[in-house]
């Protein structure tokens, strides 16, 4: 109801944007700060004041009193003795400096504890004595001694809920942007019916989520959720901002397990135009939602999407940051908390529990990216999600659900869960925390046969509850029995790092290096079978996520001395595949010290064979396609630095990584620059591609580099990159080091750092522009 007043007098109480603003208003119409900052002045009445709870009478309280009694005594606590001990109490006085001293000693008996109170003490649990207030599906968890005992004198302990509701209510209204609780990171509120696709499109998105996020993401309650986006697709305008939330994460999400041709196919638009409104979309709703100070599990819900839809394009510190706020959220929330222990529905335990869980993996992954490691697991009791489908789970359900003994929707989060499980439960291992939860499989302190009883722990583990179960003509299955076979592998190759023989200045036994190669070998097989598979490509957006750079730089270390065989053409068949699929987008936007790095390596394993097939004077494998891209890829490093004037860095040194500090450091030169050699390696142009001819004692062989036989567009192959011009087998012995010296794994380590870092985001969280 608006203000009313005599005209042209002043109003009888400050206008709304003042109010908000704490600042003094002159009460005219309008008033001089909504004049000079030209926004709407809008005076409304005060609302009227609360009822003052009446004083209970009597005979309540005494009856309130009785029941406290009743409760201690069930609890096995004497009140008549509590009442004798309070009798008994010293007398309280104000401390000074000549009594100070006395009130020590007097109150030195009342403060030593008796055997039944450290009985007591030693079973009451840290965490855990706090109190969640529910309303309507929002939640708000208190574990704060001021806060729980304001909570119980309230006359109403929903209020606290109500009043995040009425600011977000007055917010709304008002439309200004002063909504401190969110607009500081994320900016103002905005309608976003309009940005919205048509119902058919919805549909699609929502089949989508179904098919490549939800089996591998489980947060949401499918029969539940997909009734309220049926009804919701009818009328968008009546959206609740929570709901409008998760459905443009749902779009984003979805939009990643889609190919290029099927986005412009439905959407008539490019993937990455339509996958970057529909970010910006997601972050304008969880503004809407007031995601900062939200008590809504579905706002929650949307946020972890939103995190997983960006995780490719912010940079991890970014990240980082998000998770942390996503974690607090959780936190005020009260998923760190099994819900069992908080009186909740059947349904609602289980539906926090998928929540907390995948909120934890996230934190912890993006924390590992980002060189941080969190310290807030130790604080939770929440129990891990059952093994049940969604049809087992019902918003009205009494009884707890009965397990499954077998594969259920839940197959591959639960794998993931045991995984991070059994990560904490070996956190007492570590030495440090600057690996996060995997420190203890790199530190050198632990024996390796430590380290692989620990790891064929959780390979028994994956091989009973998960492997054996896996039908692989079912895509989850398949990818959940690829990951797990995978996982271990990797984290097995974590424990045998060469990193550790390094650090100790040893060599690394011939045993070792079979091992690593044949773990490496495996990884690259998982790797390759996971992106070829038609199954798993609804899948490859969350697996590009986890990219294996540790196989591969050891597995190109390894190839260096490796030169024949049938288990070298495997790797560098493997390495092939895998290379391109890397290196296919490679631009200027994506070129890292990473990139370059490994482009080098690669190069310097593939000369090592082919020096080592002269030396036996045996034909050599066919050459990878890959060589010839890396290394006009790295000639182009080079060369474009050292035409360049400006003072921009030193060409990218490989002989950094190779070298050890004995040595000294010959740095990359242009290819015109070096010595030439009797050993001639020339590049000729035929009408079927480019080919490679090598010409000396030992013979002459060919490699037909056929660029028409490669998956690429048209425009792809005319800008493909191949070699063009004369180079010597020695130029590469020249610029890469052929010796045996050991690797320099810091640095190795320091650039997969910098690489994670490495953002091509297509938005600013902080700095985002409104949606037109």
């Amino acid at each position: 109801m608006a203000s009313s007043s005599e005209p042209g007098g002043p109003r009888p109480h400050a206008c709304v944007l003042c109010q908000r603003r704490k600042v003094k208003c002159d009460r005219r119409d309008p008033c001089t700060r909504c004049a000079k900052a030209q926004v709407e002045c809008e005076y409304r009445d005060p609302l009227p004041p609360r009822r003052r709870r009446k004083k209970n009478s009597e005979a309540t309280m005494a009856d309130r009193i009785s029941r406290y009694e009743n409760a201690l005594q069930k609890a096995g606590i004497d009140v008549a003795s509590l009442e004798s001990d309070d009798a008994q109490a010293p007398v309280v006085r104000t401390a000074t400096r000549d009594n100070i001293n006395d009130m020590d000693v007097t109150n030195a008996a009342a403060r030593a504890p008796s055997a039944a109170s450290d009985v007591a003490r030693e079973n009451t649990p840290r965490h855990g004595s706090g109190r969640l207030i529910t309303k309507k599906g929002k939640s708000l968890y208190l574990d704060n001694h001021l806060w729980k005992s304001v909570s119980h004198e309230l006359q109403d302990a929903e209020d606290i809920i109500s009043e995040d509701e009425s600011e977000k209510s007055a917010a709304s209204q008002t439309q200004i942007g002063e909504d401190f609780n969110s607009s500081f990171l994320f900016g103002s509120r905005q309608t976003l019916t309009h940005f919205h696709p048509n119902t058919i499109r919805i549909f699609k998105l929502w089949n989508t989520f179904l098919e490549g996020v939800n089996p591998i993401i489980k947060i949401v309650h499918v029969p539940t959720l997909q009734k309220r986006i049926l009804d919701a697709a009818s009328d968008l305008s009546s959206l609740s901002p929570e709901l409008e939330a998760l459905m443009f994460s749902i779009y984003s999400t979805a939009l990643l397990c889609m190919q290029d041709d099927e986005v412009e196919k439905y959407f008539e638009e490019s993937k990455p135009t339509l996958l970057s409104r529909y970010r910006q979309c997601t972050q304008q709703a969880l503004v809407n939602a007031g995601v900062l100070g939200t008590s809504e599990l579905m706002v929650l819900q949307a946020f972890v999407l939103f995190i997983l839809s960006i995780r490719l394009v912010y940079n991890p510190h970014i990240l980082w940051s998000l998770s942390g706020i996503c974690f607090r959220i959780g936190q005020r929330i009260g998923l760190h908390k099994d819900g069992s222990k908080l009186g909740l529905s059947v349904f609602e335990t289980e539906m926090r529990r998928r929540l907390w869980w995948e909120v934890t993996v996230l934190d912890s992954t993006i924390g590992h990216m980002a060189g941080c490691e969190s310290h807030m697991r130790p604080m939770t009791d929440t129990k891990g999600p059952c093994n049940i489908n969604d049809s087992a789970l019902d918003p009205n359900m009494k009884e707890n659900p009965v397990e499954s003994s077998g594969p259920t929707e839940m197959i591959f989060c639960l794998m993931c869960y045991d995984l991070g499980a059994w990560l904490s439960r070996h956190e007492n291992l570590k030495t440090s925390s600057f690996d996060g939860l995997w420190e203890f499989l790199s530190s050198t302190s632990i024996s390796l046969e430590h380290k692989d009883s620990i790891i064929d722990e959780i390979e028994g583990l994956f091989e009973a509850k998960y492997i054996q179960h896996c039908d692989l003509s079912i895509p989850l299955h398949l990818v959940t029995f690829v990951v797990a076979k995978s996982a271990v592998a990797c984290v097995r190759l974590r424990a045998h790092h060469p990193r550790q023989y390094q650090d100790k200045g040893l060599p690394i036994p011939q045993v070792e290096r079979d091992l690593l190669f044949r773990l490496c070998l495996s990884i690259l097989e998982y790797t390759d079978l996971l992106f070829s598979s038609p199954k798993t490509q609804k899948f490859h957006w969350h697996i590009d996520f986890h990219f294996p750079w540790d196989a591969f730089i050891v597995m190109l270390l390894e190839l260096r001395h490796r030169s024949t065989g049938e288990d070298a053409a495997k790797a560098w068949q493997l390495l092939d595949v895998v290379f391109r699929r890397q290196y296919k987008a490679l631009n200027q936007r994506r070129k890292s010290a990473l990139h370059l790095a490994v482009a080098n390596l690669a190069i310097k394993a593939w000369s090592a064979q082919v020096t080592e097939s002269e030396r036996r004077q045996v034909d050599p494998l066919p050459q990878p396609q890959v060589i010839s891209v890396l290394w006009r890829y790295v000639n182009r490093g080079t060369s474009s630095t050292s035409n360049s004037t400006s003072t921009s860095p030193a060409p990218f040194s490989m002989s950094s990584f190779m070298l050890n500090n004995n040595t000294t450091e010959r740095s990359l030169r242009p290819a015109e620059q070096v010595v030439k050699s009797p050993s001639r390696v020339s590049v000729t142009r035929s009408t079927s591609g480019y080919i490679l001819t090598k010409a000396g004692n030992a013979g002459s062989y060919n490699y037909n580099q056929n660029v028409q036989s490669l998956p690429l567009s048209s425009r792809e192959r005319d800008s493909y990159p191949m070699i063009d011009g004369d180079h010597n087998l020695s130029d590469v012995n020249t610029m890469y080091s052929m010796d045996d010296s050991p690797m320099d794994w810091g640095q190795w380590d320091t650039l997969l750092q910098q690489f994670q870092e490495y953002s091509s985001g297509d938005m600013d969280m902080f700095c985002a522009s409104p949606l037109a």
